[in-house]
């Protein structure tokens, strides 16, 4: 009975693990991301005059680490603009920041709470060994 309370604080450490380690996660690839957005190239466009490329969905903060890609031209609020189809074909998903931000927002809370519960357990189980008289 006397390793439960060590237990219970080393989730509570792994807890505390967990919101860090969220915390640089997000830190370190929002320091990376660029405001994107992914287009359809047509050759149709760009003959009669256009821009060569179909719009698909509005510009957002993106990770891609993918320079194969990324077209030669910015769009027209300065995005760096991405190739659906070689997107694809590369099998690259592009990171959006609204996800990332969701999830680590997400795994920060739950390691604050499984920190804050299991190191509260841990003491009151240990204050509790304590008193009660040894066998």
């Amino acid at each position: 009975m006397k390793h439960v309370p060590v237990a219970l604080w080393a989730v509570a450490v792994l807890g505390v693990l967990a919101s860090v380690g969220a915390q640089f996660a997000e830190s370190s690839l929002s320091a990376r991301a660029k405001s994107t957005q992914i287009v359809k190239v047509t050759a149709a466009d760009k003959l009669l005059g256009g821009p060569g490329y179909e719009v698909v969905g509005p510009p957002e903060d993106m990770v891609v680490d993918v320079p194969q890609a990324t077209l030669d031209q910015r769009g027209p609020g300065g995005e760096v603009l991405l190739d659906r189809e070689k997107l694809t074909k590369l099998k690259v998903y592009p990171l959006r920041m609204k996800s990332l931000l969701a999830f680590t927002g997400a795994v920060k809370w739950a390691g604050a709470i499984v920190a804050a519960s299991f190191g509260v357990a841990g003491f009151l189980i240990a204050k509790k060994l304590k008193k009660s008289p040894s066998p």
